[in-house]
């Protein structure tokens, strides 16, 4: 998650999106509990950002259950919106 900054996302040569504050990248990572990356995140200017795996949220999620709704929602959400956008679609 960024906290402060800007990125693009990139695979190959080709810009697929940007991502300011407050949005994710790297979902498919966290969801398929992968370390090979479908796309580079390019910070544009210095950045924080919050890094989530699944070793780290799996115990969140398991302390806490009201969250899981909430954060598995929100993951599902920007998933979906992320490839409508590659696919043109609105």
């Amino acid at each position: 998650v960024i906290v402060e900054g800007e990125a693009e996302v990139r695979f190959r040569d080709r810009v697929l999106g940007r991502i300011r504050a407050g949005e994710a990248c790297g979902e498919m990572a966290l969801v398929e509990n992968r370390l090979k990356r479908s796309a580079s995140v390019v910070l544009l200017q210095e950045s924080r950002g919050i890094e989530m795996s699944m070793a780290r949220l799996g115990p969140v999620l398991e302390t806490h259950p009201h969250l899981s709704h909430a954060i598995l929602y929100n993951l599902a959400r920007g998933l979906s919106e992320k490839l409508r956008a590659t696919r043109g679609q609105d």
